[in-house]
């Protein structure tokens, strides 16, 4: 009888499921797409365009075309975080890449992923150098 006793009450020290807190998830970045990391590089760059493309080695080359707005060169860096195809990070981020923009001109940016076939997302981040 004793032993039926303190299994019940073992019961009722557990917590329902119904009362578990709610955690909020971030959504992480938008994918296949370009993100200004520093506020005021918005003023001084344009992203003209942004893509991905699959190379003859199977691998992933992701690209952006950036315009300088500005009368003076800008010493910026790029880097890339690769995802598979159902949005999970796969690789990255790489390391950074400097880019180098002339006074008023159009320079491109590219990385290539280590992953050969996984690869189904990408994300660039483009920064002032440091």
């Amino acid at each position: 009888m004793r032993t039926i006793c303190a299994a019940l009450l073992m019961l009722t020290v557990f917590t329902p499921i119904e009362s578990c807190s709610t955690v909020m998830v971030d959504q992480g970045p938008a994918l296949n797409t370009v993100a200004l990391l520093d506020r005021d590089l918005a003023n001084k760059i344009i992203v003209t365009s942004t893509n991905a493309r699959r190379s003859p080695t199977g691998t992933v080359e992701a690209w952006t075309m950036l315009k300088n707005r500005t009368q003076s060169p800008l010493q910026l860096e790029g880097r890339v975080q690769f995802y598979d195809k159902s949005k999970a990070l796969l690789e990255g981020p790489t390391a950074w890449q400097r880019i180098m923009l002339a006074p008023s001109s159009v320079a491109t940016y590219r990385e290539f992923s280590t992953n050969v076939m996984e690869v189904g997302y990408y994300y660039i981040e483009i920064r002032e150098a440091r």
